[in-house]
């Protein structure tokens, strides 16, 4: 939670306005489907019904304005938002630069900063970029406007009717509290997905923070093929098979951690799958059993399935929005420790004793120094007068 606001608040700071243009478009977007539904009922009952042509025409044509008028709208707002957008990543992506050429080399060069610093690149460049965050954000709002709709439009199928076919079937079809056997299945779908994404972010997860070291690894060896002021070094030393190799051993590893991680994923979500075909049965059986005794007619039927997969995918997708969120904060904190690294370089100025006749003289007793990185000293007891 701690996280989710910091980065509300570092992207209104950086680009105002922007989360606001993206939850409005995702409204406007929530509202299109049931448009669709709800005319399309609405023509098809009428197409049976065999209504006037010139009535079917009439709400087919404030169907296409009204889907034009919002698609334009839609259109024209995903625009402004992926330049919005663009100019955010940009924006992080200097922060991350300029906190680079802050720290003090030697806290740079250390192995646990320079993994920091990929951690903070792909991390922001991939599952956690904060324009992903907003979208995701902005996602859920959506998902629950879906969700007021959908039950607006399902409310009335649960209602008893006042004609009732005889028979056992006909009869508890007509009950109201039939609605939880409905309620039943979106619960088994909802505890599935949110059991299941959990299992499958966190493998993702686990595989990113695996592979970060082979990422950087990969990425330095590969852009050392294509740096043409060190091609001559390279080749001078012959030293082609050893770049070429340390390539094609990284890549060869990292295809291997791919395919064993999907192929991870893909038995976890396969009980999903499962279920998803148990609710649009159960729907369907449901709906179709309403109409084929009378309850409602052909369109409603059609609109009443349609609502219903929207509530499922909804509830479902703010289950999965909400895991995200989380499993995204958690590359996003990668960011922030970066940021919040201490710089422990000196800032400030040596006394030194005045002299009247200037001169000053450096002295060296048994300096020792080495790389972050390595056991090897390039300075060692060294005594030295300057």
């Amino acid at each position: 939670m701690n996280t989710i606001k910091k980065v509300l608040k570092l992207t209104h700071k950086l680009q105002k306005g922007h989360i606001s243009l993206i939850v409005i478009n995702r409204l406007v977007n929530a509202a299109i489907p049931f448009l669709d539904i709800i005319f399309t009922s609405i023509i098809l009952d009428q197409l049976i019904s065999k209504v006037p042509f010139e009535m079917i025409m009439k709400n087919a044509i404030i169907l296409i304005s009204i889907r034009a008028i919002t698609g334009l709208f839609y259109w024209g707002m995903e625009h402004i938002i992926a330049v919005n957008s663009a100019t955010l990543n940009e924006k992080i992506d200097q922060m991350i630069c300029e906190k680079t050429f802050d720290i003090d080399y030697d806290i740079l060069e250390k192995r646990e900063t320079l993994d920091m610093i990929k951690k903070a690149e792909e991390g922001m460049n991939s599952h956690g970029n904060i324009t992903g965050f907003c979208q995701n954000f902005a996602g859920i709002v959506e998902m629950i406007a879906k969700i007021i709709y959908s039950i607006a439009i399902l409310v009335p199928l649960f209602i008893p009717s006042s004609y009732v076919p005889a028979g056992f079937l006909p009869q508890l079809l007509n009950k109201w509290y039939v609605v939880f056997v409905l309620v039943a299945v979106i619960i088994v779908k909802v505890a599935t997905s949110t059991a299941i994404n959990k299992k499958s972010q966190k493998t993702q997860q686990q595989f990113f923070i695996e592979n970060v070291r082979a990422n950087r690894e990969y990425g330095y060896y590969f852009n050392l093929m294509f740096e043409y002021s060190l091609g001559k070094y390279i080749r001078l030393y012959k030293s082609q098979n050893m770049v070429m190799g340390k390539v094609a051993g990284t890549l060869n590893w990292m295809e291997k951690q791919f395919i064993s991680l999907l192929a991870g994923i893909n038995l976890i979500q396969l009980p999903d799958f499962l279920v998803q075909f148990l609710v649009q049965g159960i729907s369907y059986a449901f709906v179709g059993l309403k109409a084929i005794y009378g309850f409602i007619s052909v369109g409603s039927a059609l609109k009443y399935i349609t609502a219903y997969g929207q509530l499922v995918d909804s509830i479902s997708g703010i289950s999965y929005s909400i895991i995200d969120l989380g499993i995204k904060s958690e590359y996003l904190s990668y960011f922030y420790d970066f940021m919040e690294i201490e710089n422990k370089q000196y800032d400030g100025t040596i006394p030194t004793e005045k002299r009247d006749d200037n001169e000053f003289e450096i002295e060296f007793k048994d300096v020792s120094f080495k790389y972050a990185n390595t056991e090897n000293y390039v300075l060692k007891h060294l005594n030295q007068k300057i």
